[in-house]
């Protein structure tokens, strides 16, 4: 199976964003399935083109996209997308977009591609802390896992989700208020239980 996993560059002035570590050490892994890693900008006015120039190199048939939360305290795998830009601070290139749809005159909302409820089970068996989020927020992941969703139904054919991480304990270190935090290797595993679940229940 082609998988692809995408994370962020740093963002907001954190100097490193777990997502991209994790999936540049996912790639560089060898678990018995075919692996791409891409990181994508954290700026609203190209990401949506760099997703679609690794969704035509790779043609993947299934995609986890992965990006920071500080403040979550567990791996959360995210319930839906809705159609809409409103940045709570400037991406990396200075755009702060403000009630904006993602995709004009697309659907509100896009629901994930994952089997959500399974993967819970799977990472809270294992004891990694894992829950089900209903919000993604309004910025550019919303906007990565939105267009995912709306890529796979017009465009090309594969499975999906968005799947937020928490801070790491060195990242916390850097901040100026203390937020949730979670080692790497807890978060590869958990990463890893869902690469094997997705491509033993593949269909």
């Amino acid at each position: 199976m082609r998988v692809l996993l995408t994370g962020f560059e740093p963002f907001g002035g954190y100097s490193v964003n777990p997502s991209q570590l994790l999936v540049e050490e996912l790639a560089s892994s060898d678990p018995g399935l075919e692996i791409y890693a891409w990181v994508l900008p954290v700026k609203g006015k190209r990401v949506g083109e760099e997703l679609k120039d690794a969704l035509e190199e790779f043609k993947p048939q299934l995609v986890l996209s992965f990006g920071l939360a500080y403040n979550r305290p567990a791996i959360s795998l995210e319930r839906v997308a809705i159609n809409l830009l409103d940045f709570s601070i400037p991406d990396n290139e200075g755009w702060k977009p403000e009630e904006t749809p993602i995709v004009a005159e697309g659907p509100l909302a896009y629901f994930s591609g994952l089997p959500l409820k399974e993967l819970q089970q799977v990472l809270r068996e294992e004891g990694i802390p894992c829950e089900i989020s209903n919000t993604a927020g309004t910025y550019v992941c919303n906007q990565i896992f939105y267009l995912l969703a709306h890529y796979s139904r017009n465009w090309r054919d594969f499975k999906g989700g968005f799947i937020h991480l928490p801070c790491t304990p060195e990242l916390v270190a850097q901040l100026e208020k203390v937020a949730p935090s979670f080692p790497l290797d807890l978060m590869l595993k958990g990463a890893r239980k869902i690469l094997n679940y997705m491509s033993a229940h593949f269909k």
